[in-house]
């Protein structure tokens, strides 16, 4: 009888051979990827080119500060991270198989070299006072030019406040400007409020809804759950006909994450670290039927025994190759071994029909916990460490129709670094 065990283990011999008889294919051009940060912030917008001999590749960062370059051939290449206000970063990468992503850390220019070549700012056109004596002159003088006094950054706004039709039929000649229009306007602007900047090379994410600029905003966390119960299920079907009761079990999943920079003492550039964790908890039941020797059976009576096409079974003596008389062993024929054996079969739950006359659920546990860490840490411009630590527990529980239970664990660590 060939059980699950040996189809899975002639299903592997299989697939080996057959896997052994190709040959390996050769590692076609994959992708490589990145991420440029600035103080450990992610630097959207950077141009990176990549250069081998007159082949060019070129892509720049997304919102998250991370680039990707498809198809790239295996090989030395030269690296090229510009960004305007930033000093160009240049780097020498070796692209295969076992290459990791790396982060590139910008350096910000002097504020000399960032200004260096822009026009001057234009002057900013002044205003008058606002007094009630030179309010008067001006009335005396339409045409006469106000005095000027140097403007700020907090200007008034010049929207009048509106009137209404007594106040509008009171008001004085229309070459004449209101006393109180300058008064009046409550509204002021800030210079460069209009735009926040949103044309400079170091332009911030709009602040709408959720996207908003906290001190938490350099770090990201999540923490989900899956959740399941047998008290869902229906009862399980039964071959025999005999109602199976249903196995209570759960199932869960669990897991977590957590990244950002951290500060070490003594070390100029942030480390960025990475963990994430995981837990499951999955329940397998199953409904299993099988033939255990019945009450007539278990003291030698195979008179009332049948076969799965319905024939009657015949239990021959093998030391003179007849068959025992009334299909019945004698006792005495009966090792003592046979029958503590039978201890261990479990009764029947129906009659025998040659095929099954025993059902019983069987629940199978599967508990994994494991654990990832990530480390960056960027010592200078052409230096980076990098490195990965993983735990991983699996414990598992199994039984079988005859109540035996099997117990396994097994746990596992892994360590990198760069």
């Amino acid at each position: 009888m060939r059980t699950p065990g040996s189809r899975a283990l002639a299903y592997l011999l299989t697939t080996a051979l057959v896997a052994g008889s190709f040959p390996v294919p050769v590692r076609a051009a994959a992708e490589y990827y990145g991420q440029v940060i600035f103080g450990g912030v992610a630097v959207p917008g950077a141009q990176v080119t990549a250069t081998q001999g007159d082949t060019q590749l070129t892509t720049s960062t997304d919102a998250q500060g991370v680039f990707r370059i498809p198809n790239i051939a295996d090989g030395a290449w030269t690296f090229r991270v510009e960004m305007r206000g930033f000093s160009t970063l240049t780097r020498e990468v070796t692209i295969g198989s076992d290459t990791q992503p790396m982060m590139w850390e910008l350096s910000l220019l002097p504020f000399e070299e960032i200004t260096r070549g822009l026009p001057p700012p234009a002057p900013r056109p002044a205003r008058a006072p606002d007094t009630a004596s030179q309010s008067s002159s001006t009335r005396s003088q339409p045409n006469a030019p106000r005095p000027t006094t140097p403007q700020t950054g907090f200007q008034r706004a010049g929207v009048a406040p509106s009137q209404t039709p007594r106040q509008a039929a009171a008001a004085p000649p229309a070459d004449e400007p209101p006393a109180d229009s300058a008064a009046a306007a409550d509204g002021f602007l800030i210079n460069g409020s209009v735009n926040n900047g949103a044309a400079s090379p170091f332009a911030q994410p709009s602040a709408f809804g959720n996207n908003r600029r906290r001190p938490g905003a350099l770090y990201n966390g999540m923490v989900g759950g899956l959740f399941s119960n047998s008290v869902w299920d229906a009862s399980p079907y039964s071959l025999t006909g005999i109602p199976t009761p249903r196995p209570d079990y759960y199932n869960v999943h669990l897991l977590g994450t957590f990244g950002g920079p951290i500060k070490i003492p003594r070390l100029q550039n942030r480390m960025n670290v990475f963990v994430g964790f995981q837990r499951v908890a999955d329940d397998n039941a199953i409904t299993q039927p099988a033939l255990m020797p019945t009450a007539l059976e278990r003291s030698g009576n195979f008179s009332q025994s049948r076969d799965a096409s319905g024939r009657p079974i015949r239990v021959t003596d093998p030391r003179t190759g007849l068959p025992f008389p009334g299909n019945t062993i004698p006792n005495d024929r009966i090792s003592p071994q046979a029958t503590a054996l039978l201890g261990y079969y479990p009764q029947p739950t129906r009659g025998s029909d040659g095929l099954y006359n025993y059902e019983v659920p069987i629940l199978s546990v599967m508990r994994q916990e494991s654990l990832q860490s990530r480390i960056t840490q960027n010592i200078n411009q052409r230096n980076q460490v990098f490195g990965t630590a993983s735990y991983q527990r699996t414990a598992t529980d199994a039984n079988n129709v005859f109540g035996f239970e099997d117990e396994n664990a097994s746990s596992a660590v892994d360590a990198q670094m760069n």
